[in-house]
């Protein structure tokens, strides 16, 4: 799949996200404590735009009376209709087997090693000191 250099790293704070187009589509792109998911913004529902949606966690019940709530700021609500969904695996929460919001590999690459087109220049030394979040779409 092609690359997309969609922002700088600082760009996305930690627990923060960015709505970004790439090949005409659509993508969130979510930074989870310096890791990066992307998703594609339609709730697979009725379309909402998951980049408008509450960032929550996940409730666990091991036993009756017992509520355990872990992995804050990784579940994506839609805010249309509630649907929540998995920023690391794209899955519904409540389907994970037949539901599922469109995933994208996003990963960081420096400036240097960001190389566009077949052309040859002259170079000189230069220092690059941000990092791209980089989205295969």
């Amino acid at each position: 799949m092609p690359k997309h250099v969609v922002c700088a790293v600082a760009e996305i704070p930690p627990g923060g996200r960015k709505l970004v187009e790439a090949e005409g589509k659509r993508i969130v792109v979510f930074n989870l404590d310096g890791e990066f998911f992307a998703l594609s913004d339609r709730c697979p529902h009725q379309g909402g735009s998951l980049c408008a949606g509450l960032l929550s966690g996940h409730v666990d019940s091991p036993e009756p009376g017992v509520y355990v709530y872990g992995r804050r700021g990784e579940m994506i609500r839609c805010p249309w209709h509630y649907w929540e969904f998995d920023i690391r695996t794209g899955k519904s929460w409540f389907d994970p087997k037949r539901v599922q919001v469109r995933q994208y590999a996003a990963h960081v690459e420096t400036g240097a090693a960001l190389v566009e087109g077949p052309y040859v220049a002259e170079t000189f030394p230069v220092q690059v000191e941000d990092a791209y979040v980089v989205v295969e779409a």
